[in-house]
């Protein structure tokens, strides 16, 4: 989730149940030939070639199997339906359909996978790109890869089809998709000792997002944290810590936040991100691995994690992500932003180009900040605000670890103590990362140099740091990191230090200073 934002994608019930979703420019590009990390899938899997943007999958879909007619569109077991924005289409087909028509994509292929006859309703979905921060021509609906075994691999990054059918449910790995919507897949999970059936959304960048039923106990009173765009438009919802466990699939979460609705419940990337999912979309099953142990016992619990914003309420428009409601006492509040505020740029990236979610905060001693750049009424203001934990981990309770790791390859390699070697001084200005398929490079600006990672078409994936001197950039060995040395000024003295963040499209809260 964006520190001081909306939720990352904004359900969009204009769209559909579970809209997340943003448009891109047209690509004329072919399907990139994207390098995978080691799996465990087994030798009949056939990878997708999916871009992992955060955790949601973006996947290039080729008209009658052209690599000069892709469409790249995220895939969403929240959606329904399948959704296409107009002006990508046209520009892959020569073919200028009208808004809120559907269309019938006759023959398609994604990757290894084979996509007949699939039907797409066209809408402009400029605004939800903004609020993704990476441009994509479109949304595939969760039924899109039926006749086949579609897994998610989060823990692996990888998204793969293979033929077959998944044996009936076990109660183990193997669960049966309820009934309550045959479109989408609901499970049954238990909570407070009674069950409850939520959706498996792929596309939601949320955790466990449920109704705030009578019984539901919580640790302090929620907070509105998030603005979701509804039919009726824009609402706060509220988030609060749970005061117990919630078992899923076998695992327990430790006083989980929880987001309230009055929509659809359910399970978003950061609670789905801890497993491997495979869906039997025809036969109605889903198996989860990442529950349970070798030896068959269940995994440790999954720890809680404080929860940190500005008190920036935003949601996309058509102009751009307007501010919406600011938290009483917040320091969005006392930085003076204002309702009606238009969000122009964010730590010196304009929103819309953020790439999914950038660095938005960096260790300055112990100090957390975010500028930003607003049009206030055709005036250009720019704010410096801070972040403050809202929803804390309870005191004794031990809270989960940061969920990146450095690899040894990135500490190895650093030649001094006090600063760059004179070798690392002279490296390049940008670094191919070692599948071929990402670029970093470091690019001069009145701030400082900044880091910024983009595709090999150009598009941007992310902005790692921006503020500082930065330069030696080097990748890890399995491209999941990029590291760096930074010179920033420390109590009227420039500082060098050892910096990493992981860059695949997939950033953390702030950058991990190595020493």
């Amino acid at each position: 989730m964006f520190a001081f934002s909306s939720p990352l994608l904004v359900a969009c019930a204009l769209l559909f149940s579970c809209a997340h979703s943003p448009a891109q420019e047209s690509t004329q590009e072919s399907i990139p030939p994207l390098a995978q990390q080691p799996s465990q899938s087994a030798s009949h899997d056939k990878l997708i070639p999916a871009i992992i943007v955060r955790d949601y999958f973006i996947v290039p879909v080729a008209l009658d199997g052209r690599e000069d007619r892709v469409l790249w569109m995220l895939y969403d077991t929240g959606a329904s339906i399948t959704v296409i924005d107009g002006e990508s289409l046209q520009a892959v087909s020569d073919w200028k359909p009208s808004q809120g028509n559907s269309v019938n994509l006759v023959s398609a292929t994604c990757g290894p996978a084979k996509i007949s006859h699939l039907s797409a309703r066209v809408r402009d979905l400029d605004h939800i790109s903004d609020a993704l921060g990476y441009p994509i021509d479109g949304i595939l609906g969760y039924s899109t890869f039926t006749g086949t075994l579609l897994t998610l691999d989060y823990p692996a990054g990888e998204m793969r089809v293979r033929k077959g059918e998944l044996p009936k449910p076990d109660g183990r790995t193997i669960f049966p998709l309820t009934r309550k919507e045959r479109r989408r897949p609901f499970i049954e999970m238990e909570l407070g000792g009674r069950e409850e059936e939520v959706l498996i959304d792929s596309g939601s960048g949320s955790g466990f997002v449920l109704e705030d039923r009578r019984g539901r106990k919580f640790l302090g009173t929620p907070v509105a944290l998030s603005m979701m765009m509804g039919i009726n438009g824009p609402r706060a919802e509220k988030t609060g810590r749970l005061d117990g466990e919630a078992e899923l699939f076998g695992r327990s979460f430790v006083m989980p936040a929880v987001r309230l609705t009055e929509g659809t419940e359910l399970l978003g990337t950061q609670v789905l991100r801890h497993f491997c999912l495979t869906f039997d979309i025809e036969n109605r099953r889903v198996q989860v691995l990442g529950a349970l142990d070798e030896a068959g016992q269940a995994m440790p619990p999954i720890r809680p994690s404080s929860l940190w914003t500005s008190g920036v309420l935003k949601s996309a428009t058509a102009t751009g992500h307007q501010i919406r409601g600011l938290l009483p006492d917040s320091p969005g509040a006392k930085a003076g932003l204002q309702k009606g505020d238009m969000v122009i740029e964010v730590n010196g990236v304009p929103y819309p180009e953020r790439g999914g979610e950038p660095i938005i905060a960096f260790r300055d001693g112990e100090r957390r900040w975010i500028n930003m750049v607003v049009d206030r009424a055709g005036e250009r203001l720019s704010i410096e605000l801070e972040r403050a934990e809202y929803i804390p981990v309870p005191e004794g309770v031990e809270p989960a670890p940061p969920r990146y790791s450095l690899p040894q390859d990135l500490v190895l390699h650093v030649a001094s103590e006090i600063g760059p070697s004179a070798a690392e001084l002279k490296e390049p200005a940008s670094v191919m990362s070692p599948d071929g398929n990402r670029l970093a490079e470091t690019i001069r600006t009145e701030a400082g140099t900044r880091v910024r990672v983009s595709d090999q078409f150009g598009r941007i994936l992310g902005h790692p740091v921006l503020r500082g001197h930065n330069l030696g950039l080097q990748w890890s060995a399995d491209g999941r990191w990029l590291a760096f040395w930074r010179e920033v000024e420390q109590d009227g003295e420039m500082v060098w230090s050892r910096w990493a963040v992981p860059a695949n499209g997939s950033q953390p809260p702030e950058p991990v200073p190595i020493r």
